[in-house]
């Protein structure tokens, strides 16, 4: 379990420090979710403030579905169990793929994601760029490198997103072993 930042802040005397944001967009459908946000009262008293201004109000339709459809926290919970035994395949798919093809560059590592939807992939500086434009040729698209980093900048050119959770079984096992040979031959030419 991840440690909550909003309690160590509250814990370090700046409970005005960071708001939380969340949604059920990816346990239900993508964009049809309901957002959220969680924060001190000062924060709350803030938000709604600027909020009111820029929007006439919420989705109330699309709030009464999702309220319908979740209905409590035990079903809330039960759902995102069952998305758990479709994810968890893929991701054991990346880590055995990647393990394989990859496990004795040691300048490879990856995430074993135990409750996100994305593998955060760290290859050699200077050679992201490359991977996926190697990989596009190949037909296996993804996120452009540095997509995780404030402004798009990865100054290092090492970082690469990675949803395995959208495709089927098969056409993952594809693309993760495409990934992982752009990544040897990337690598290869940055050392020769």
């Amino acid at each position: 379990m991840i440690a909550s930042i909003y309690d160590d802040c509250v814990r370090h005397g700046n409970p005005d420090r960071v708001p939380i944001y969340a949604s059920t967009s990816k346990m239900t459908l993508p964009g049809a979710g309901v957002a959220f946000i969680g924060a001190s009262g000062t924060n709350k008293t803030w938000w709604l403030r600027h909020a009111s201004v820029r929007s006439v109000g919420p989705d109330k339709v699309n709030q009464l579905r999702q309220a319908r459809f979740l209905k409590s926290p035990g079903n809330i919970r039960a759902l995102m169990e069952q998305h758990r035994q479709v994810i968890r395949p893929r991701f054991e798919l990346v880590d055995a793929i990647f393990s394989s093809v990859l496990g004795c560059q040691q300048h490879v590592s990856w995430s074993r994601p135990e409750e996100e939807y994305f593998v955060s992939l760290h290859v050699l500086p200077g050679t992201a760029s490359r991977i996926v434009q190697l990989a596009a040729v190949a037909g296996v698209r993804f996120a452009r490198p540095g997509s995780c980093y404030p402004y798009g900048r990865d100054d290092y050119d090492a970082q690469l997103r990675l949803a395995p959770s959208w495709p089927d079984k098969e056409t993952l096992r594809l693309a993760l072993t495409v990934i992982a040979i752009c990544i040897a031959k990337a690598t290869a030419e940055k050392f020769l």
